[in-house]
């Protein structure tokens, strides 16, 4: 089953932005190949795993998405094209376990960033409506 924070009906055939088009921003100019540049302003879900800047929370409204379990958790840390700010809209929290928690969707409006965290440089941000918990068997290519 598929447990969701934010809207109550998902749009199907949302856009679905990959961390390989991600890592298509160049550090060095910001410039940003044309399919990446279709995902930035739209809409879209981007799978990922939590990175919550307190351990002890069980909600996060504000946090990371990075490709990889444990990405920051190491170091070097993930490169800027591979981190992802995520900031929910106001009233929306994911709930969140450091010891138990799997991948989610992520849904919102991905833009180029320029911001620092503890963990590096985030080159993404995100603002979410949404997000979705992975559920066993649940397809990436699953209209929800």
């Amino acid at each position: 089953m598929m447990s969701c924070s934010g809207g109550s009906e998902w749009p199907g055939n949302l856009p679905r932005a990959d961390w390989r088009d991600l890592a298509d921003l160049n550090l060095s100019t910001g410039a940003v190949s044309p399919t990446l540049d279709t995902l930035l302003g739209p809409v879209v879900r981007i799978a990922g795993f939590i990175v919550p800047f307190e351990d002890s929370l069980s909600k996060v409204s504000t946090f990371l998405l990075v490709p990889n379990f444990g990405a920051c958790v190491h170091l070097p840390p993930p490169a800027p094209n591979q981190m992802i700010l995520v900031e929910m809209e106001e009233g929306v929290e994911v709930e969140f376990d450091l010891w138990t928690q799997g991948p989610i969707w992520a849904v919102g409006v991905l833009s180029v960033t320029d911001n620092d965290s503890p963990w590096g440089a985030v080159g993404f941000s995100m603002k979410a409506q949404a997000s979705v918990k992975f559920a066993d068997g649940l397809a990436e290519d699953e209209d929800w």
